[in-house]
């Protein structure tokens, strides 16, 4: 008994594209999600680093999605001030003079007292 297979393979290129287009879009949503599960993650932890008194800070907290062009997420604040507060250094008040950031830990004040001031 003699068994044949005949195999079609005028469709295979397109099926190889459709997976390939599949597959990029799996690792896009995948890119995706994780920038959002990162984006809550620093979110949620925001309150144990910093004294948040509204929803400003925590909302500044931005994704740029993946796309099909650009495989990459971001996950980044559109605050200007948070890189010198989460580093530490100064930064001038509308007033012209410095604030330290870390100026509590110097001090050892705890978040919910006010840092006194100097003359």
């Amino acid at each position: 008994m003699a068994l044949s297979e005949t195999v079609d393979i005028s469709r295979l290129g397109e099926k190889l594209y459709q997976a390939t287009d599949s597959m990029v879009f799996a690792g896009v949503v995948a890119l995706t999600r994780t920038a959002k599960h990162a984006q809550r993650a620093v979110q949620d932890n925001l309150p144990e680093v910093f004294n948040i008194r509204n929803k400003w800070t925590v909302q500044g907290i931005r994704i740029t999605p993946a796309t099909r062009e650009k495989q990459e997420a971001e996950v980044y604040s559109k605050d200007w001030y948070m890189p010198v507060h989460e580093s530490g250094g100064q930064r001038s008040t509308s007033r012209g003079f410095w604030i330290p950031v870390g100026i509590r830990a110097a001090l050892g004040i705890s978040k919910k007292e006010l840092i006194p001031q100097y003359a």
